[in-house]
């Protein structure tokens, strides 16, 4: 199993400008960000307004594509004003439905799963997420150990798994067959 120690990144270099009645935690972003920072070929499930989406893009490697898909259209222009929104890959749609694989995205490095809390919904999108990530890839989920028993729904999923999801923070679980993450 390899390990990484995650550095978080300066709270001043987040993007926070961008307006939205949701948000992660400041902590939590920058924990988004430093998986980031090693990921090449990235997948958000649940858009929203776009600042996550902006900050993978920002703290990614030049080189990466970061792949955001919502059912809803609530995306804030300024997002793809910024310099890196190039990385971008904006997909309306709903993540049940997607057909992911066909459309060319496998081997991820990182998934960040923030989307519908619906217990079908989280098993979709982690059924999917496992066939979608890389062996080194982590699968990060939010809302995982405080709302909506998303974490539990997460956990009740791998219960027939040997490897199991791990809590990061408050609000993450993470899941990943050979990285072990220390903050």
């Amino acid at each position: 199993m390899n390990k990484i120690k995650l550095f978080l990144s300066n709270i001043d270099e987040m993007l926070f400008d961008i307006p939205n009645g949701f948000s992660l935690a400041d902590e939590d972003e920058q924990i988004i960000c430093a998986f980031a920072k090693r990921a090449h070929k990235i997948l958000e499930i649940g858009t929203c307004w776009g600042r996550t989406t902006a900050n993978l893009a920002k703290f990614s490697p030049n080189d990466a594509i970061v792949y955001s898909i919502d059912k809803e259209d609530k995306v804030n222009p300024i997002l793809m004003s910024y310099p890196f929104s190039n990385k971008i890959r904006l997909i309306k749609d709903n993540s049940f439905y997607y057909d992911f694989i066909r459309n060319g995205m496998s081997d991820l490095d990182l998934i960040f799963i923030d989307g519908s809390h619906a217990k079908t919904s989280v098993y979709a999108d982690t059924r999917i997420s496992m066939q979608l990530i890389a062996r080194e890839g982590i699968i990060v989920w939010h809302d995982f150990a405080m709302k909506d028993n998303v974490g539990e729904y997460v956990f009740d999923y791998f219960s027939e798994f040997t490897i199991k999801p791990k809590i990061l923070t408050r609000d993450l679980g993470y899941f990943s067959f050979n990285t072990e993450v220390e903050l």
